[in-house]
C-alpha cells in the first residue's frame, strides 16, 4: 500500500517509472508468482528525461543540458523492459464514456453454452495503459466494479464486457498469469446440458488451465463434438473401455433429488460422434 511510511521513504506519488520497475524486479526476486498493478499507467512518465528536457527548454535552460537529458533512457521504455521479464499484470478501468481504446487482452476465451457476452455488464469505453507497457505485460485485467442500487458493492465480477469483447477482471487475470495458463474456459447455463431451474440463465463455470483450454475450438455437446486432438477445452477426462476416442463431452443431471438416470455423453469414434 502507498501509506505515509512508504511515501516518506520513497517520495511523493506518482513515482518515476524507474522506481516502479525497480520495485517490480525486487518483488519478482523475492519469489512473487505474479506482480499486479491495480492502477493505470495511461500517460507517459512526466519525470522522464525527454519530458524534463522539453519543460526546461521552455524556461531558457542551456541547450547543452537539455540535449544531455534527451540522450538519457526513457523511463517508460525502462519500465516496459521490467514488465517484459515476466509475471506482471496491468490493470485498467472501464468507463461509461464511449471511446476507441481497447486493452491488449492477453488470454483467449473458449465457452460452452450461451454466449457469455449476453450475461455480462457492458461498458462502451476504457482507460488503457500506454501501448508499449501493455504489450510488455504478461496479463491485463479490469479493476472496475458495478455497485448495486443501494449503492453497495457486494460482488466483483470475474468477467466484463467492453463493446463486443470479453475482458477478464484483474483477480482472475493475476491467477492465470501465476499459474502459467494461456486461456479461460467459460461455461454458461445450458452448456453441456446444464441449466438453472430449467433456464439458460448465465455463466456457471470458468476455468483457466493451459493444458485444457488453448483456444476457441471447443465441443459444445452431443451434436457438436470436435475430433480428438482438436478440441481446445476439455474440462475433465475419464477413459471408457471399448471407446476409441474416450472423452466425455456432455452430461445431464438426472432426475429427482438423487439425480437418478444420469447420462454422460462420450465420443465413440475417431470422427467424434457421441452416444450416452
Amino acid at each position: 500500500d502507498l501509506d505515509d511510511e512508504t511515501l516518506s521513504r520513497l517520495g511523493q506519488w506518482p513515482w518515476p517509472r524507474t522506481l516502479v520497475a525497480k520495485t517490480l524486479r525486487r518483488l519478482r526476486k523475492l519469489g512473487a508468482s505474479a506482480v499486479v498493478f491495480d492502477i493505470v499507467f495511461a500517460e507517459p512518465d512526466r519525470t522522464s528525461p525527454r519530458a524534463l528536457a522539453k519543460e526546461w527548454s521552455r524556461s531558457g535552460t542551456t541547450k547543452g543540458l537539455t540535449e544531455a537529458l534527451r540522450a538519457l533512457p526513457d523511463h517508460d521504455k525502462l519500465f516496459a523492459r521490467a514488465l517484459a521479464e515476466g509475471g506482471a499484470v496491468l490493470g485498467f478501468p472501464l468507463t461509461d464514456q464511449e471511446n476507441a481504446k481497447e486493452p491488449a487482452v492477453k488470454a483467449s476465451f473458449a465457452y460452452s453454452g450461451d454466449n457469455p457476452l449476453n450475461h455480462l455488464d457492458s461498458f462502451p469505453g476504457a482507460v488503457t495503459n500506454l501501448p508499449e507497457l501493455e504489450a510488455a505485460a504478461a496479463g491485463v485485467g479490469c479493476f472496475s466494479f458495478v455497485p448495486e442500487r443501494d449503492p453497495i458493492v457486494r460482488r466483483v465480477p470475474l468477467l466484463m464486457r467492453l463493446g463486443n469483447t470479453l475482458v477478464p477482471a484483474l483477480a482472475p487475470e493475476a491467477l492465470r498469469v501465476a499459474q502459467g495458463a494461456s486461456a479461460y474456459g467459460v461455461k454458461t447455463a445450458g452448456g453441456s446440458g446444464e441449466a438453472s431451474y430449467g433456464q439458460h440463465t448465465g455463466i456457471v463455470k470458468i476455468w483457466a488451465r493451459a493444458e485444457d483450454c488453448a483456444g476457441g475450438n471447443t465441443s459444445t455437446g452431443g451434436n457438436d463434438v470436435k475430433p480428438w486432438g482438436t478440441d481446445d477445452c476439455v474440462a475433465w477426462y475419464t477413459p471408457f473401455d471399448g471407446m476409441t476416442v474416450q472423452r466425455p463431452v456432455q452430461w445431464t443431471p438426472g432426475e429427482g433429488e438423487c439425480h437418478e438416470n444420469q447420462k454422460v455423453w462420450t465420443t465413440t469414434g475417431s470422427m467424434g460422434s457421441a452416444s450416452p
